[in-house]
């Protein structure tokens, strides 16, 4: 009978497809992770491998983009979530981790065998043909002891001699307890544990990573909007200059300006040509870098959306709700690294109570029962019980293993010391970055406005001979460094902002791979002596129904008056004469 289980048993193994067997990891794995997931480390979404029913697939670029050839964030977070290899491997790591805690979990399940023999014997006097086979499985226990049993049955068919042919059957079962060493739930069950918390681990890992992820897609992606507008803003520049020649030899014409000024403005134009080339290089060559980091063609051609950028210029900070105290406590309560570290030094105490175990002697209890029926059909039995013990003359390697595990757990309080001190430091940095960034954005907001007025104000009087070229070049050369300054504090400005979020642990990742925002934990209400201080703003992708911004060209200055403008005119001349000077 057992022969022909384990005949049919081999039968269906052959017969089973290998895509079974992927289809019962992937549910494994994939049901595993979900149970560690708490919805407080973000949405389940976008951690699926693709070769797995309801992964995410691969995106292609023309999914996304419309007929415009415009790439908004949202898209491009979509192509990143989807194609960038970087998330896939760390979707990877996650799957093979559910696996690792698979395979640990099998240690202390039911594990079946099936075994089956034939083999000839020929002697002197005898030869027969033996066919055996035998089921049984083996278990570890959560108390720390093992238990097996096994069936067999055995044919001997005699070919030649006085034996007679005749069938065995065996049944034998087998416990064994440990009372001292190696007793107890938290001992038996430590591979086990550990592989929980491995998994646990890593699904907190993943999604501090994909917090790292969206910050650094969207900070490239801001950081190419900033290329492109220094990229206008070097044509422009180039542009003013040719109109800046143009008037002047009008000037030169009629005698205004002496012709040796040309020189100069010529040297000024080709120096703005090779800015607007380097400009052009810059732009082109990180939007390349960016379609890598999309895992999309390079030669794939789009263009970022504006509107990003000119949304980022309507950000209007207010009052901060939280102080910096209060940033700080949340990132240590929101943090997944440091919900990882302060996990780290309990796994490492219960090392140590496992290690201290270890060194004690061992005292195992053990009963065993062997029944068997013979050819001639009689029966014969044993029972045994008794009791092992090892008073552990010889523990020198569990002793290193105590004394190793004692290390190693303050070298697990030192790392949570030092992660929570890294994560202070964070958010301490990040809240200065973010409120330097916003001064600077202001400054330079109205170091931009100034510069455009004091050209306009210089053309205006170059027109009256009050000024001389080196005075608009001049003009020209500052209003140029304003606005790529500008530029620079209104993207610093946005992704400083991101950052602060990311850091203080409150930035939650949303399905469609954008983010949104939590509150600061445990705010309270401020003191009403408490200075002041800016509010964060919530960046939000710009629509692309939003109208490009028009923005004013103090070039384009009046040139002819009419005769009853005339002695307005020279007023505004001798103030801005006299502001200048």
């Amino acid at each position: 009978m057992i022969l022909v289980v384990i005949a049919g048993l081999f039968i269906s193994s052959c017969q089973a497809p290998v895509d079974q067997y992927k289809a019962e990891a992937d549910d494994y794995a994939y049901s595993a992770i979900e149970k560690k997931w708490d919805e407080k480390f973000g949405v389940k979404a976008n951690f699926k491998m693709k070769d797995v029913e309801g992964g995410e697939p691969n995106i292609l670029p023309e999914q996304v983009i419309g007929s415009d050839g415009i790439l908004t964030i949202p898209e491009a977070m979509i192509l990143a979530t989807a194609n960038n290899r970087d998330y896939q491997l760390e979707k990877d790591n996650l799957y093979a981790k559910a696996l690792d805690l698979r395979l640990v979990r099998h240690l202390y399940e039911p594990n079946p065998f099936g075994i089956a023999s034939s083999t000839y014997t020929d002697t002197e006097d005898t030869s027969n043909l033996t066919t055996a086979g035998t089921l049984g499985f083996s278990q570890l226990l959560a108390s720390g002891g093992t238990i097996s049993m096994q069936i067999g049955e055995g044919w001997v068919e005699m070919l030649s001699g006085d034996f007679r042919s005749g069938l065995t059957r065996l049944f034998s079962a087998t416990i064994e307890q440990p009372l001292l060493r190696g007793a107890g739930r938290e001992v038996a069950l430590e591979q086990l544990t550990q592989a929980e918390q491995d998994l646990l681990y890593q699904v907190r890992s993943f999604n501090h990573y994909r917090r790292d992820f969206v910050v650094d897609v969207i900070s490239r992606y801001y950081s190419i909007l900033e290329l492109y507008e220094k990229m206008n803003i070097a044509e422009e520049n180039h542009n003013r200059l040719d109109i800046i020649d143009w008037k002047t030899n009008a000037l030169t014409e009629v005698g205004k300006v002496a012709s040796h000024e040309l020189e100069e403005i010529e040297q000024e134009r080709m120096i703005a040509r090779d800015d607007l080339i380097l400009a052009k290089s810059k732009y082109r060559q990180a939007l390349d870098e960016f379609k890598l980091t999309l895992a999309v063609a390079p030669e794939m051609e789009f263009k970022l959306d504006r509107n990003e950028y000119l949304a980022l210029k309507t950000l209007e900070p207010g009052r901060l709700g939280f102080t910096e105290q209060q940033a700080i406590e949340t990132a240590m309560a929101l943090r997944l690294d440091m919900a990882n570290a302060s996990d780290g030094i309990i796994d490492s105490e219960r090392k140590v109570r496992v290690a201290a175990d270890m060194t004690r002697p061992a005292l195992n209890l053990v009963g065993s029962v062997n029944q068997q029926r013979n050819p001639d059909n009689t029966h014969t039995a044993a029972y045994s019980g008794g009791a092992t013990l090892d008073i552990g003359l010889d523990r020198p390697i569990e002793e290193m293993e105590y004394r190793r595990a004692l290390v190693t757990l303050e070298q697990s309080k030192r790392n949570f010391e030092e992660r929570r001190d890294t994560v202070s430091l964070e958010v301490r940095s990040a809240l200065r970055k973010l409120q330097e960034s916003y001064d600077r954005y202001g400054l330079q907001i109205q170091a931009r406005d100034k510069a455009d007025k004091r050209l306009e104000n210089t053309l205006l009087l170059l027109h009256y001979a009050r000024a001389n070229t080196r005075d608009v070049l001049r003009a020209q050369k500052d209003a140029y460094d304003a606005r790529n300054a500008a530029t620079d504090a209104v993207v610093d400005f946005a992704i400083a902002t991101l950052e602060f979020y990311r850091d203080t642990g409150v930035m939650q990742v949303k399905p469609d791979g954008m983010w949104q925002t939590t509150d600061i934990a445990d705010k309270k209400p401020l003191p009403d002596d408490l200075p002041v201080e800016e509010n964060l703003p919530a960046i939000e992708p710009a629509e692309k129904q939003l109208q490009t911004e028009e923005t004013g060209d103090p070039l384009k200055i009046k040139t002819t008056f009419e005769d009853n403008d005339q002695s307005e005119i020279m007023r505004i001349l001798n103030n801005i004469s006299d502001s200048l000077n």
